[in-house]
């Protein structure tokens, strides 16, 4: 492989999971910075969701906001609630996280490659968010006070 360990430097890894190599040398595990766009959404389709990383996501919903309730309260410790804001989440799945912020929040958007994940927050969230990579979209001249992963 071609990716260099963070830790070690070592160029020696092996896939441990689709997206992430842990290295031969130190142990680090890191994300394969090479993955193609294919692989990504391969990684990252619906079974992903629904059986693979989680066993049914729309089902844990309420574990998900919960705990994402806990990260929104830390996040506005660190903001002016005075100034109008947006927020832009990276990685929006199926937009738990934006149904959350917006009412702490002007505007929330968001992205995501799971094509599934987008048509949910657009037709039962009436989030808007958009399908794609991040570094492969134009967000034009829009700006965000804060960006989530």
């Amino acid at each position: 492989m071609d990716s260099l360990c963070l830790v070690c430097q070592s160029t020696e890894q092996f896939p441990l999971y689709p997206g992430l190599l842990k290295c031969r040398q130190c142990g680090f595990v890191f994300a394969n910075l090479q993955i193609s766009e294919a692989d990504l959404v391969e990684i990252y389709r619906k079974n992903y969701f629904f059986g693979e990383e989680y066993s049914d996501y729309l089902a844990d919903r309420a574990t998900l906001e919960k705990n994402f309730k806990l990260r929104l309260q830390v996040l506005m410790h660190f903001l002016d609630p005075a100034r109008n804001r947006n927020l832009f989440e990276i990685g929006c799945a199926y937009g738990f996280f934006l149904g959350l912020a917006r009412q702490f929040f002007e505007e929330v958007s968001g992205i995501d490659i799971t094509e599934d994940g987008i048509r949910y927050c657009h037709e039962r969230l009436g989030l808007n968010v958009q399908q794609g990579e991040l570094l492969k979209i134009d967000l034009g001249t829009q700006q965000f006070d804060v960006v989530c992963l």
